[in-house]
Formats: structure tokens, C-alpha cells, sequence
């Protein structure tokens, strides 16, 4: 079954349904045949048992669906195949289109917080990042809600600059408003 889905979204690059289950810990998809499938990550992952880090891998290469993630709930995917997500620990992460490759892109793991604009993403911090969306360009919008910023993470140049929202101010403030 369906553990938990968070995102989803309809592949541009090979037409299939993928999703993020938070509560198993992967991303899946339907196949051609209708079936449930994994395409990365590990549904049967068991928290603080399986793995160490409560569903973190760290940066390198793996077999695909050896290891469990800690999906948020943004999900993108570029026109080469690569998944982009949020986790829990406050990243913005990539696995590369055959599922062996992850990599974290922006944020400090189990760090969350506020280190400033314009910075590399690897050196920025951020907190509770949830949706995702990816600009034609393939720039990647984040909503970052524990700073209460929407930010863009550029893949080219890896850096990570803030859109709108001022970091911290969660209240509303009308409309109209200038954007940052």
C-alpha cells in the first residue's frame, strides 16, 4: 500500500506518477503496468533500527533502495531525471535518475536556522523546508517555513538566495506588500 504520501507529481521526463512517503521513508511510482513500485529509499526501513540517523544517508553512491530517506514533502524532478526533496533534518537533497546518487544540495544537517542571503547552499541553513518547484530554467523555489522565506536554489551556481519573505517575521502584513 501507500504509506504516508506527501508530494506528487507527474513525470515530464518518463510520463509515470511518483510520490514521497514520509512514513516509509522513499519515493515510488506506478509502473506500466499499474504495479506499486520504489524508486528510491526503503519502505521497510524500521526507524533507529534499520539504519542510523533516523532515515539520513549521507552524500555518495549506493545501491538503489539501500538506504531510507527522510522526505519532507517537496518533490521536483529535472529534465535529466534527478529527484529533488526536502527532509526533515532542513536539506534540500538530489538522488540522481538511477537512484544510486545522493547528494545534499543546500542546508546543514539536524542544523536548522538562518545563516543569511546569497550564500552557498552547502553553507546555508534552513528549517522545516516543505513544497518544492522547479522554474523552466530548472532553479529550484523552496518553501522554507521555518524561516518564513520562499528561497531559490540555483543548480548551475549553487547558491542559495532568498525571493520573499523577511527571515523570521511570520505574520501578515497585507498585500501589496514589496516582496523582501
Amino acid at each position: 500500500g501507500i504509506d504516508g504520501p506527501l508530494a506528487i507529481f507527474r513525470s515530464d521526463y518518463d510520463g509515470r506518477m511518483y510520490w514521497a512517503e514520509g512514513s516509509s521513508f522513499a519515493i515510488r511510482y506506478v509502473d506500466d503496468a499499474g504495479n506499486i513500485q520504489t524508486f528510491a529509499g526503503d519502505p521497510s526501513y524500521i526507524p533507529g533500527v534499520d539504519y542510523p540517523g533516523a532515515g539520513h544517508v549521507a552524500d555518495g553512491t549506493y545501491a538503489a533502495n539501500s538506504f531510507a530517506l527522510n522526505v519532507k514533502g517537496g518533490l521536483v524532478q529535472d529534465t535529466d531525471g534527478n529527484f529533488y526533496f526536502t527532509t526533515t533534518r532542513h536539506q534540500l537533497r538530489r538522488i540522481s535518475a538511477d537512484g544510486t546518487q545522493i547528494e545534499t544540495l543546500a542546508g546543514i544537517f539536524d542544523s536548522p536556522g538562518y545563516t543569511g542571503d546569497n550564500l552557498e547552499g552547502t553553507s546555508s541553513r534552513l528549517s522545516s523546508p516543505a513544497g518544492l518547484a522547479m522554474d523552466l530554467d530548472g532553479t529550484i523555489l523552496i518553501a522554507d517555513q521555518g524561516n518564513g522565506l520562499i528561497r531559490r536554489y540555483d543548480p548551475n551556481t549553487g547558491m542559495l538566495t532568498d525571493v520573499a519573505g523577511v527571515p523570521g517575521e511570520f505574520n501578515y502584513n497585507g498585500n501589496y506588500m514589496e516582496v523582501n
